[in-house]
């Protein structure tokens, strides 16, 4: 059994603060590319009462980010530094847990805790890009690890023991993660897959109705767009 115990809750928390520490560091020294700028902008404008679909010039990258940023600028307000930092700090920090369980549920609680390790102490470059509010990509890593320890949940199960709200929230998560990055969409199409192939008529039957219908709430966002300027 890989079931954590008291000592593995200890080592893991200890993993995830120094991983915090890490990626505090660039908020010693602020800094700003316009690529970097794009969010709290965004966020700023959602706090004056806008309400965006997608990212300034674009339609397929949504603004998932920028609220949750606009709601990190309302907690620590006037620092914006701070409030931009926390929050990809946060991220990184979902990243890493959800990393964590989803390599131990594919390989084993020893791979997980070296797995995660090496990506904690991870080289500067993957460091920056994991906390920078650039584009959503380093939510993209939380979406993939979420959904593929979900996905391997789901395959050492039968799918008749899987419940039908449960597998409405893996839509509706599946949703969010299309409308917050399209990129999302190899992961969406492997966990798919992978689900498919495992027990086809069980998936169509019982699962398929709530998953469909919690992605499209997940993914609404996109379909008013879509509606609202002719496809």
């Amino acid at each position: 059994m890989d079931n954590l115990n008291k000592k593995d809750f200890f080592i893991l928390a200890f993993i995830l603060c120094v991983g915090a520490l890490l990626r505090g560091i660039p908020l010693l020294l602020p800094y700003y590319t316009t690529d970097q700028a794009g969010i709290p902008l965004q966020a700023w404008n959602i706090l004056q009462g806008e309400w965006p679909i997608f990212y300034y010039g674009q339609a397929f990258q949504g603004t998932l980010e920028g609220y949750l940023c606009a709601i990190f600028f309302k907690l620590f307000a006037p620092n914006w530094d701070l409030a931009t930092g926390l929050l990809c700090i946060f991220s990184s920090l979902f990243f890493l847990i959800f990393f964590f369980f989803m390599t131990k549920e594919i390989f084993s609680k020893k791979l997980a805790f070296i797995a995660l390790l090496l990506v904690t102490i991870a080289p500067p470059y993957l460091l920056l890009w994991g906390h920078d509010p650039r584009l959503h990509y380093s939510f993209i890593f939380v979406f993939q690890s979420l959904l593929f320890w979900m996905t391997a949940k789901y395959l050492k199960q039968p799918f008749s023991s899987i419940s039908r709200p449960h597998f409405f929230l893996f839509g509706l998560i599946c949703g969010l993660a299309w409308w917050t990055n399209f990129l999302n969409i190899h992961t969406l199409f492997m966990a798919g897959l992978f689900l498919l192939i495992k027990e086809p008529k069980t998936l169509l039957k019982r699962l398929a109705l709530p998953g469909v219908i919690g992605f499209i709430i997940g993914s609404l966002p996109v379909w008013i767009f879509n509606a609202t300027h002719e496809f």
